[in-house]
């Protein structure tokens, strides 16, 4: 062997080595990139399941639901989350960056203009982060438009709270735009 044929057998040699490595960091990029994807996914499904599953089953006193374009509180049953369970007030919000999910457990004996003891019981927790949109929204009746409060004006003119026919949360992170959440309350009544 020359000394050109051992030069042209290594160059040949790095090239093939060159795109061997240049192939498993692709392989390697993309799988990181569709392990990030099914992650964010199993998020997506399961923020979505929750909030779809709370919601419908929310109690239709409208003294125990109340709703603009930034937070969303209801009561409803509460199937163990942690160190939470049975009948829960719930508070859906935008914290920062992140979509923030609170309770305070249910008292009958609470006067119904007092606020909830939010996380005396159970801290707040995160839902999503790195959060860049989260907007909310109410139709009333079947047939009405979207609003951005959950509020029924009555016949003496003032308004009160009320349970929607369904709400619509919107909500964005840094990475994708999640489909729209969109809810119809079954409204569970609840004897005091």
């Amino acid at each position: 062997m020359t000394l050109v044929e051992v030069m042209v057998a290594s160059v040949v040699f790095a090239m093939v080595m060159l795109a061997t490595i240049t192939a498993m960091r692709t392989f390697a990029t993309s799988y990181e990139r569709i392990v990030a994807a099914g992650a964010e996914a199993n998020v997506l499904r399961e923020v979505s399941h929750f909030l779809r599953e709370s919601l419908r089953n929310a109690v239709a006193e409208s003294s125990n639901f109340r709703g603009d374009k930034r937070q969303l509180m209801w009561l409803a049953p509460l199937d163990r989350a942690g160190s939470a369970g049975g009948l829960q007030h719930m508070r859906l919000r935008r914290q920062g960056d992140e979509l923030i999910l609170s309770f305070a457990p249910y008292d009958s004996e609470r006067p119904q203009g007092e606020e909830p003891p939010w996380g005396d019981f159970v801290a707040d927790y995160p839902l999503i982060r790195d959060v860049q949109r989260f907007e909310l929204a109410y139709k009333m009746e079947a047939d009405s438009a979207w609003v951005g409060a959950a509020i029924h004006t009555l016949a003496d003119g003032n308004e009160a709270d009320q349970v929607p026919w369904e709400i619509r949360i919107s909500i964005e992170t840094s990475s994708s735009v999640w489909p729209p959440i969109l809810v119809h309350p079954d409204a569970v009544v609840v004897e005091r």
